[in-house]
């Protein structure tokens, strides 16, 4: 049986940050085309980022579903399937997370509607993926894993954490 971790494999917050923001000349290339890569295909979507935000929003609302289940679900398995259903939604919170004003959430949500990629049923709301054009992040995630692979290489050799 594998041994559980001791609280003292944390990585510190205060130090990873400290440690990127050293080496920013480094992490910096890597970090900017994830952005911008990320950016511009967010915005091919719609033609309108915040609006992406939002529907990533509510697609992170299924993740936190999966979490506190304790459900796992593959990368595949998650692009397989077209629609996901969200508890509820609450046009107030949506605008203090994103820091989108309410009267812009309440048109960008109703906008979603329209398009038939969101539908309201009582509380619960329930997204068609198909109603839209979504690509796997294979680009992104590719991108993420570089800036991670380059970042962890400066953590060891600052050795900032054992393995």
């Amino acid at each position: 049986m594998k041994q559980l971790p001791s609280v003292n494999s944390e990585l510190d917050d205060e130090l990873i940050d400290k440690i990127f923001k050293n080496h920013f000349d480094i992490l910096s290339p890597f970090f900017l085309k994830l952005m911008s890569e990320w950016t511009i295909g967010a915005y091919k979507v719609f033609k309108d980022i915040d609006t992406y935000t939002i529907l990533i929003y509510l697609i992170s609302k299924q993740f936190d579903f999966y979490r506190r289940n304790n459900l796992n679900i593959t990368f595949n398995n998650f692009y397989n399937d077209k629609t996901l259903e969200i508890e509820k939604i609450n046009l107030i919170r949506i605008s203090k997370d994103l820091q989108i004003p309410k009267e812009s959430v309440r048109r960008k949500v109703k906008y979603l509607e329209k398009k038939g990629i969101i539908k309201k049923i009582g509380k619960k709301i329930k997204i068609d993926r198909s109603a839209y054009n979504s690509t796997q992040p294979n680009d992104t995630l590719k991108n993420i894993c570089t800036l991670l692979s380059v970042f962890s290489q400066i953590l060891k050799e600052e050795k900032s954490y054992k393995k």
